[in-house]
């Protein structure tokens, strides 16, 4: 049986990555045993961290960093959205006692319609599957160029996945990082230093504000917004608890910890 080319390719990327992981697992291994004899099962472990991270990190670079250079070459068009198709996805869940649990749920993808540069018109599925239900009418700024097999939304979701992504791949390529620095007998105190600024300052804080943002907005949509979503009144009374509950950790994130640095 002979292997397709899509099977090549992962084929070779993955002895890449054995040879990458393997070589900066020793690295990392001889370091950390020093001088001491160190077991196969300790190896093997700090083989498979290196190697998922790696698995993570180079791939998606890729991907990630095309998926923007569309986004920002690809010709863009204004389009409207003529249907949608709907299907249900499985979801996996945690409850509230951390038992996992998978559901299903119901994703959208609207179908758009527009003309390209040659006055053709296209009608194709948008590049975002959502839980709300598409409006036929809305218009949607998209990017496509002939052959794609869908359009590429231009809009502040996109950009907002593109951004979390980009931000994963700066934690994943941080941490692989410092593995080589440890590896190669570098002083790791700035590194350190750095790791807890991307940790208490970065981390934390837009974490903390996209909760906030969230929560709040749950708020701003059921008394101003006329409840687009049909949140009940209880959902919407936790979320405004929880979002004033943050308050305190926000005044401490804005003012740098200062309350607790002068105490």
């Amino acid at each position: 049986m002979q292997l397709t080319h899509a099977g090549q390719i992962f084929l070779i990327v993955f002895v890449i990555l054995c040879v990458w992981s393997f070589a900066l697992t020793r690295l990392w291994l001889k370091r950390l045993a020093d001088n001491r004899e160190s077991s196969k099962l300790e190896f093997a472990y700090l083989f498979a961290v290196v190697f998922s991270i790696s698995a993570l990190f180079f791939p998606f670079s890729y991907w990630v960093s095309q998926a923007v250079y569309d986004l920002a070459t690809k010709p863009t068009y204004d389009a409207k959205i003529v249907s949608y198709n709907s299907e249900w996805v499985d979801t996996d869940r945690t409850d509230s006692n951390g038992r996992k649990y998978r559901t299903q749920t119901l994703m959208h993808t609207a179908q758009v319609q527009f003309k390209d540069q040659n006055n053709k018109t296209i009608t194709i599925d948008n590049s975002i599957r959502s839980g709300d239900v598409p409006i036929i009418g809305d218009h949607l700024t998209v990017v496509y160029k002939d052959g794609d097999h869908n359009a590429q939304e231009k809009s502040w979701r996109s950009m907002l996945l593109f951004a979390a992504a980009v931000f994963m791949l700066f934690i994943l390529g941080f941490v692989l990082l410092m593995i080589i620095a440890y590896g190669m007998n570098r002083e790791m105190k700035p590194y350190k230093a750095f790791a807890s600024f991307l940790i208490f300052r970065v981390t934390l804080t837009l974490g903390t504000m996209a909760m906030f943002a969230m929560l709040s907005y749950a708020v701003f949509a059921y008394f101003f917004l006329g409840n687009p979503r049909d949140l009940p009144v209880w959902v919407v009374a936790i979320c405004g608890l929880f979002s004033v509950c943050l308050l305190p950790l926000i005044y401490h994130i804005l003012t740098g910890w200062k309350a607790y640095r002068d105490r």
